[in-house]
């Protein structure tokens, strides 16, 4: 189980790695901080099931992937 200040240390390092992703793939600026927060959300909420057989940005990664195809999904439902 990890700690608030784990999860603060992981957020640290891994966020702007998140925002560019997420940049590059959703094309739009405006909602990229709510896209973000979701994508930490969802890797918080998964850590306890992290078994560790890939390194955590690529976890993440995949995570972020994600988060941007449900977006994709949103706008074209709108």
């Amino acid at each position: 189980m990890h700690t608030t200040a784990q999860f603060d240390q992981i957020v640290q390092e891994h966020q702007q790695q998140v925002f560019r992703t997420l940049a590059r793939l959703v094309n739009r600026r405006e909602n990229l901080e709510d896209l973000a927060q979701e994508v930490f959300l969802r890797l918080y909420r998964a850590l306890p099931t992290f078994r560790g057989e890939a390194m955590l940005s690529t976890y993440l990664y995949r995570i972020t992937v994600n988060v941007a195809q449900d977006e994709w999904k949103r706008r074209r439902r709108v």
